[in-house]
């Protein structure tokens, strides 16, 4: 299919392959990095075409539902997040070390670098888009599930990221965020505690529409 439609990337999931390898695909020019613990159950991958893999290949793997494929393409850095979403019947503990775990990876991927996300998301986001307007495009359909809601919420959590950390690196030294008076330097040398901490404030306030 990726040949078929010159696709260069292809994130896949329930590979049912274990183990953490590589391995070429025969005859089609693409190398697959996959990740599974247990035969016959769930597995993610990434394929990519060798035509990017000349730059440095970096590979992160958590589990069997997430694998992260760095690769450099140019002057660009490429993360590829391939993930395997606990669906419906899974326990609340498991969906919440699923999340928890994507977002210690994503918090990984340096500023700067480019991150896409592809996977079975096993939740139905539905044909309203109100209160996610800015990751949700409307073209949905149905009713909006619990597995739904939590798609929606990690994604917009993340674009305030974006914006987050695009104004820190954006403001100038020896100027303070806010009437805090913290530099802006400190707030550099925090890391991601200092991209969290104003995140879940703008999230906070989009989501209420209100100063806390």
């Amino acid at each position: 299919m990726a040949v078929r439609r010159r696709v260069d990337v292809l994130c896949v999931q329930k590979i049912k392959w274990k183990g953490q390898k590589a391995k070429e695909v025969d005859d089609t020019g693409f190398k697959l990095w996959y990740t599974g613990t247990t035969s016959n159950k769930n597995g993610v991958g990434i394929l990519v075409n060798k035509s990017l893999r000349d730059g440095d290949v970096d590979i992160k793997r958590q589990g069997d539902r997430m694998i992260l494929v760095k690769l450099v393409v140019g002057d660009l850095v490429l993360n590829v997040i391939s993930v395997y979403v606990p669906q419906v019947g899974h326990n609340e503990s498991t969906k919440r070390e699923f999340w928890e775990g994507l977002e210690d990876l994503v918090m990984r991927v340096p500023i700067g670098d480019k991150l896409f996300i592809g996977g079975d998301l096993n939740g139905h986001v539905g044909t309203s888009n109100t209160g996610f307007e800015r990751v949700h495009g409307g073209f949905g359909y149905g009713i909006r599930n619990q597995e739904g809601e939590d798609v929606m919420s990690f994604a917009l959590a993340y674009d305030m990221e974006s914006d987050v950390k695009e104004a820190l690196r954006r403001m100038k030294g020896g100027k303070a965020m806010g009437p805090d008076g913290i530099p802006i330097e400190a707030w550099r040398r925090l890391g991601d505690i200092a991209i969290l901490w104003p995140t879940n404030l703008f999230n906070l306030i989009f989501g209420s529409n209100k100063m806390p």
